[in-house]
C-alpha cells in the first residue's frame, strides 16, 4: 500500500505534513486566530418588513426592493445621506448667502420672541394645523 505524503511550506519553513489525507504535523508556533469571529455561525441580519411606499404606493417587501426604489426615485433616508455630497454643495455655496440665512432665521427668532402669549399661542395652533395638512399630504393611506 503506497502512502501519500503532503507537504506545507510557509515562509521558506516546513508548516504542516499530512499523510493519507491526515495532518501528522503542525508547526508548533502556529497559532490559530479565526478568520472574522469567534461566534459559532455567521451573524444574519433579516429582511425589513413589508411596507407601501410614500412615494407611489408601491408595496416594498424587501431591503433590496426598498434601496432600488430609493434610487429611482431619487431620494435619500434621513441620516443615511452621503456627507461628501452635502460637503460640495457647501463649498459651492456663497459665503453672503450664509450670512444672509443666518441673520434672517436670527431676525425671525427675535419677532417670535417678541410677540404677546396670545398671538405666540394663535401662531402655535396655526402651524399646528398647517403641518398637521403637510403631513397628511405626504402621507400615503392603505
Amino acid at each position: 500500500m503506497s502512502v501519500k505524503y503532503k507537504a506545507v511550506f510557509r515562509g521558506g519553513k516546513l508548516f504542516a505534513e499530512y499523510e493519507n489525507g491526515v495532518l501528522v504535523y503542525l508547526d508548533p508556533e502556529y497559532v490559530h486566530q479565526p478568520a472574522r469571529s469567534e461566534l459559532a455561525m455567521p451573524m444574519v441580519i433579516r429582511d425589513i418588513g413589508e411596507y407601501r411606499s410614500p412615494i407611489d404606493g408601491q408595496m416594498i417587501t424587501s431591503r433590496n426592493q426598498h434601496r432600488d426604489h430609493m434610487r429611482a426615485h431619487d431620494v435619500v433616508e434621513v441620516g443615511n445621506e452621503k456627507i461628501g455630497g452635502i460637503t460640495a454643495a457647501r463649498e459651492n455655496a456663497a459665503p453672503a448667502v450664509d450670512r444672509d440665512l443666518g441673520m434672517a432665521i436670527k431676525r425671525r427668532i427675535e419677532e417670535v420672541r417678541a410677540m404677546p402669549q396670545a398671538q405666540y399661542d394663535n401662531h402655535v395652533q396655526t402651524q399646528a394645523h398647517e403641518h398637521a395638512e403637510v403631513a397628511a399630504l405626504v402621507t400615503a393611506t392603505p
